[in-house]
């Protein structure tokens, strides 16, 4: 019986996610039903999720999801609103 890592079952499971129409917000469900599907939990959810959002986050011409909320304006905001707060000593 072939093995695989967990890298590699998150891209066959989001391939197979995207080929289907899922986004990372899971919106339909289709991610949980691929999980549980192939009797994963939560974890395996959450990480075909998570490469759903780095992978939508890369066609926009971000590294991965993490780089695009980082350059985001909310972001930006809060991190200099909190470090302002921090020299004021608050």
């Amino acid at each position: 019986m072939a093995t695989m890592n967990a890298t590699e079952a998150t891209r066959i499971l989001a391939d197979e996610a995207e080929r289907l129409g899922a986004d990372a917000n899971d919106e339909r469900g289709v991610v949980r039903q691929l999980v549980l599907a192939h009797g994963l939990s939560f974890c395996a959810w959450l990480c075909v999720c998570c490469e759903l959002a780095d992978r939508d986050a890369q066609r926009q011409g971000f590294k991965n999801q993490s780089d695009r909320a980082a350059q985001s304006p909310q972001f930006k905001r809060a991190l200099a609103d909190y470090r302002s707060r921090q020299k004021r000593g608050m």
